[in-house]
């Protein structure tokens, strides 16, 4: 599994980009977004607009080196998880934590997702990358059945027979 965290105060800022746009972009197609709220009001989702937004972790400070966790988010990404109240972790567990909720929030996401768009299970990453391949193979054979293929026989040999 890869996990990439978009930290927009470690994103490079462009000099033409005053609206801070290229930021927004990368930050705006997150599933998942982690916040960190050290201010004493309480995070208002509305505020992070986006359409792919569909789960929030939110992170806030207690006191004796303590986090209060919470996850919030659409009913329908909720429902995938039966525990969902808020949760005290000690700094030492806080990183370890939240990295874990974010993916299972992610793949709640994912299951939510999928199942719009179709009847189909979901399908974890290695499976839709098994099929990916799978396609590109059987366009490969397809091509060279067809004679439309010029590249030499190596860079279509079925190479899983090797294995």
């Amino acid at each position: 599994m890869q996990v990439i965290f978009h930290v927009a105060t470690l994103m490079p800022n462009k000099e033409n980009d005053r609206q801070r746009s290229d930021k927004k972009r990368h930050i705006g197609n997150d599933y998942v977004m982690v916040l960190y709220n050290d201010s004493s009001e309480s995070c208002d989702r509305e505020t992070f607009r986006g359409e792919f937004h569909h789960a929030f972790v939110i992170i806030e400070p207690w006191k004796l080196g303590n986090n209060l966790v919470t996850l919030e988010g659409k009913a329908e990404v909720m429902e995938l998880f039966r525990h969902s109240e808020p949760q005290v972790v000690p700094d030492s567990s806080l990183s370890l934590y939240v990295r874990q909720l974010a993916l299972h929030a992610n793949i709640a996401c994912n299951i939510v997702l999928q199942k719009t768009k179709g009847p189909d299970l979901f399908v974890n990453n290695w499976h839709g990358r098994l099929r990916h391949i799978n396609l590109i193979r059987q366009r490969l054979l397809d091509a060279r059945a067809k004679g439309e293929s010029t590249d030499p026989p190596a860079a279509t040999e079925d190479f899983t027979r090797y294995l």
